[in-house]
């Protein structure tokens, strides 16, 4: 034979090796490249496989031409296999080796080459060129076990978490969990339970694919056993009749199936006497007689759903001794991921052996008695256990650890000994504290911050690590907050007792301000995690206070109204910051101007009067702000009979008698036509226990009108004829023109209004739907003001100022203190505001709190009265030559939080 032939049947030989190689080894040819003239080539020796055994011969018959031409010039042949292992072929063939004496032989180890061009199918045809970038592919779908499907690329994943799996048994969706190989290049699926019979197919998206190649089928047959075979040839004696074997049961995809239900079904014979098994890897045998010297024995089984069988000659030996120790798996309790101290069990260490047949033992009858177990450390307690801690014999024997009374973090060391021989196995716990915060980073807020601001207008991200390295979440941040001391360098900015980080609600796990902003300046929040000493810090710049500084009008506000139609309105106020503002108390540098003039028509035919209680002179000034700012505090009319264009205007006037901000708005009066369409205002959601139409929960039914070119028209409330309801739940008051809800159900109930409405020309009927809500009343915000809540339309009063501080006044009479003026109210979700009371359950019921005591002597007593009206007695000095101070706060059943502070200044005395 020619060098030539002879050099290319050794690389058709090779070719044959690695087409094989997949099975036989744990790694696979995956490139070959090879030396060509001056290039070094590279080809997908897997790609020409698979197309091989799919009967696509080009590529891998390019493959042995090549390589072979390498080959017998004694050029570099270099194969990299499918878990990126580089080995120099050409090296092995010159020492005569096989690829599976060299794939974990480090001596033929090599760099992987930088390869120019590639060997590749063109038009059919084998060429080399320039190497072309790989356009990802699904090589193939495989099914791998009972459990698990394996979809192999042509190519490493980079962003895997990118790649979605889409899995279907025929049209059925299949939903499995997804990981991969560490070269990314193999996902596994895998269910929890055995796959069903059928033909899968994945589809794979998220990424760019070679077309039609982003998929793959196959076909999954039930599981079934596939293989029995004993463990050794003797049957170990139990008793002079009886003894036991040891087998093993094994899948189709090789899976050791001994435990599961598939295995449970083998049938055994015995050539004398009888053979059971525990459908867990033992056969007991008996031969119902005494044993006797030179028995033999065969045992057959058969599993009959498969046809599988085992069969083997037995001879009878000795009762089974431990010869040899295991410690193997470490199992934790819970979600545990490592061993704490503290914890009984905190870990069990799974203890094997085999005795002297090869047999392994497992349960905890065959150790009990016959080993002793040590622990290196007399604050960490190791028995000998089932695998769930108690004495069943019959259950897998394990270790459990016990460290209850170990308070430090230390490695620990187990022994296990054989009593029967001294033999010994170790192993070395590494035992830690429970996950606590070690470390801590503070993101700094943004917007505004100033002085006077409300509770919770600082809010701090925190990310805290433990030692370990891992993030808590926010719930542990909560749980945890004790592990930290905040601190506030500037106290007249914010003090550090008035910061805390949140365990509820939205910004749980976060630093926020539990107290209003006491002034204005710079302050570093410092918060430093106690155990470690680690801290981190933001330096945040309290701003002047804010006070009114713009003015608008709402957005509600239509620009055009039939003749009769009215709207209501109140002004919107923004701060010197831009933020919106509202104003409860009146700010004496300021006051507001309403007023309408007329752009052209007829005099007066759109007028402006104030809600009762909105003082307004005859100029239109209303000097306090927080009466001008209610939502109501102004209605405007279109009077009948007239028409014409109008603009209503607003402006801040400071008591320089500046203009510092105004707004303004164009309103059309007009008379109807029958151009106009109709539809009713959106409804706000009802609240299910308003009970009638005098309630303050009840809400007012509007009709707007709109004409070709999409203007709206406020319309004369008298036009509507009739309101009615589809369901029950929502109660119409055709009188007062409102709806309002009557249900008792606690899921949201949706009804149709319908309205029927005077036009013009005709009568028109308009539909609504309208939604009551399910849920009870809920605290939303508790205020503290210097005025008595509205009872009968439950909101704030007109003028009304939140307050913060009040000063207890003395009565040389009695020689008591009191305080006056403090009333309490409490907002729900639909915007109303009622009284307060520290009595019953309601949602407006609040819990008292006497706290930050200054020079106080006992805890005053905290009462409020139907009214929402706060009363405060036994208040008493410690030190009656110094003042004092104390803190009230009121807390709803949810967690809503309103407190002012007490000032007690050194008593008059007569």
């Amino acid at each position: 034979m020619s060098r030539v032939k002879h050099l290319r049947a050794i690389a058709l030989a090779v070719t044959l090796v690695f087409l094989f190689s997949s099975v036989a080894f744990a790694a696979a040819p995956k490139y070959v490249y090879f030396q060509s003239g001056s290039d070094m080539v590279m080809v997908d020796y897997a790609k020409a496989v698979n197309d091989a055994m799919n009967n696509n011969n080009t590529l891998y018959n390019a493959v042995k031409q090549y390589v072979g031409a390498a080959e017998e010039t004694g050029a570099p042949v270099i194969v990299e296999t499918d878990d990126q292992k580089v080995l120099d072929y050409q090296k092995a063939l010159g020492a005569g080796k096989r690829f599976a004496d060299i794939v974990n032989d480090s001596a033929y180890q090599a760099s992987k080459p930088e390869a120019g061009k590639e060997l590749r199918i063109e038009n059919g045809q084998p060429v080399i060129g320039d190497i072309q970038p790989q356009v990802l592919e699904v090589v193939s779908v495989k099914a791998v076990s009972a459990k698990a499907l394996e979809v192999t690329f042509n190519k490493a994943i980079e962003n895997t978490g990118a790649l979605s799996f889409s899995v279907q048994r025929g049209t059925s969706p299949v939903v499995l969990d997804v990981s991969w190989n560490n070269a990314k290049t193999v996902a596994t699926l895998s269910s929890s339970t055995n796959l069903v019979a059928g033909t899968y197919t994945v589809t794979v998206s998220g990424t760019d694919f070679a077309e039609g190649k982003n998929s793959g089928s196959v076909t999954v047959e039930a599981q079934k056993v596939a293989k029995i075979e004993f463990t050794s040839n003797v049957i170990v004696k139990t008793g002079d009749q009886t003894g036991t074997i040891g087998y093993k049961v094994f899948d189709q995809y090789g899976q050791d199936v001994t435990k599961e239900t598939v295995a449970a079904n083998i049938r055994w014979t015995a050539s004398q006497g009888t053979a059971t098994d525990d459908n867990a890897g033992i056969i007991t045998f008996t031969k119902g007689t005494a044993f006797a010297a030179g028995d033999s024995f065969v045992i057959t089984g058969i599993d009959p759903a498969s046809g599988t069988t085992v069969s083997a000659t037995f001879t009878v030996g000795a009762e089974a001794t431990v010869q040899s120790l295991t410690l193997g798996e470490v199992s934790l309790p819970g979600t545990n991921t490592r061993i704490y101290t503290g914890l009984n069990p905190a870990a069990r260490i799974a203890l094997t052996g085999q005795d002297q047949y090869g047999n392994v033992l497992s349960k905890l009858d065959d150790f009990d008695s016959k080993v002793t177990v040590v622990s290196s450390d007399d604050a960490v307690v190791a028995n000998l256990t089932d695998k769930d801690g108690g004495a069943d014999t019959t259950k897998d024997a394990a270790i459990t650890i016990d460290t209850s009374h170990l308070t430090t973090a230390k490695s620990v060391t187990i022994t296990v000994i054989l009593n029967s021989t001294g033999q010994t196995v170790t192993k070395t716990l590494e035992i830690v504290t429970p996950s606590a915060p070690a470390t801590v980073s503070l993101t700094a807020p943004t917007g505004v911050i100033a002085d006077g601001d409300p509770a919770y207008t600082i809010v701090i991200p925190l990310t805290v690590q433990d030692q370990f390295g891992t993030t808590l979440t926010a719930d542990e941040i909560a749980a945890n907050k004790s592990a930290f001391t905040i601190t506030s360098s500037n106290g007249s900015v914010i003090a550090s007792t008035g910061l805390d980080i949140e365990t509820t609600g939205a910004n749980k796990g976060k630093l926020v301000n539990k107290v209003p902003i006491a002034g204005a300046g710079t302050t570093t929040i410092t918060v430093t995690v106690n155990a470690t000493g680690k801290s981190d810090s933001v330096t945040l710049t309290s701003q002047a206070a804010r006070h009114v500084a713009q003015v608008s009008l709402p957005d509600t506000l239509v620009d055009n109204m039939l003749q009769g139609a009215t709207q209501t309105f109140g002004v919107k106020f923004k701060d010197q910051y831009g933020a919106n503002f509202d104003a409860t108390n009146n700010d004496s540098n300021y006051k507001v101007n309403v007023t309408i003039t007329k752009v052209s028509g007829d005099d007066n035919g759109l007028t402006l009067s104030p809600k009762t209680g909105v003082i307004m002179d005859a100029s239109g000034n209303v000097e306090d702000e927080s009466q001008a700012d209610l939502a109501d505090a102004f209605t405007i009319t279109a009077v009948s009979g007239k028409t014409g264009t109008y603009t209503l205007t607003i402006k801040l006037i400071n008591t320089s008698g500046e203009t510092v901000s105004q707004a303004s708005k164009t309103i059309t009066v007009a008379a109807a036509t029958s151009s106009l369409s109709y539809s009713i205002k959106d409804i706000p959601v009802l609240y299910k226990g308003a009970g009638n139409a005098n309630s303050p929960y009840a809400e007012n039914v509007e009709v707007i009108a709109t004409d070709a070119s999409g203007n709206s028209y406020a319309i004369n409330p008298s036009d509507i004829l009739t309101i009615t309801s589809d369901k029950s739940e929502v109660v119409v008051d055709n009188t007062n023109k409102k709806v309002y809800g009557n249900s008792t159900s606690s899921n949201d109930v949706k009804a149709t209004i319908t309205v029927v409405f005077n036009t013009k020309d005709d009568v028109k009927t308009l539909t609504k739907e309208v939604t009551v809500s399910g849920a009870d009343l809920a605290a939303q915000k508790v205020y503290i003001i210097d005025s008595q809540i509205n009872g009968v339309s439950i909101t704030l009063p007109s003028g009304a100022s939140e307050i913060s501080t009040v000063n207890a006044v003395y009565d040389n009479t009695s020689g008591s203190w009191s305080v006056s003026n403090v009333y309490a109210g409490v907002q729900d979700q639909f915007g109303r505001v009622t009284a307060a009371t520290n009595s019953g359950s309601g949602y407006n019921t609040v819990t008292c709190t006497v706290t930050n005591m200054n020079n106080i002597n006992g805890t005053p007593t905290i009462t409020i009265d139907i009214n929402g009206k706060v009363d405060i007695s036994g208040i008493a000095l410690a030190d009656i030559t110094k003042p004092g101070s104390f803190r009230v706060v009121f807390t709803t059943s949810n967690g809503k939080v309103g407190y002012f502070t007490v000032n007690v200044p050194t008593p008059q005395t007569p």
